[in-house]
């Protein structure tokens, strides 16, 4: 962990690197960290602790993972649509 006195150097080191699997912020504003949050270039982000939900998807961003996995996202992968019809005459 490496505090900053302002989130603008803190998001410039976070955002240019090749990798963006998870990050986390800590901070005990909430609306600051949703904030900062919504600026930091990962796939996954806790607030002030980390941990994984199946039920929402997981990807990383640049060369970090393969895809996305979990969540309704992470079964597009596994599915074709196909629509079927049919004229029905009474």
């Amino acid at each position: 962990m490496r505090p900053f006195p302002d989130v603008t150097p803190g998001m410039r080191i976070a955002n240019n690197t090749g990798f963006g699997l998870g990050g986390i912020v800590f901070s005990t504003d909430v609306d600051a960290a949703f904030e900062v949050a919504a600026r930091m270039d990962t796939g996954s982000i806790g607030l002030n602790f980390f941990a994984s939900n199946h039920a929402a998807p997981f990807a990383g961003r640049h060369d970090s993972g393969l895809g996305v996995e979990f969540g309704l996202e992470g079964l597009h992968v596994y599915l074709k649509p196909q629509s079927v019809h049919r004229r029905i005459r009474p």
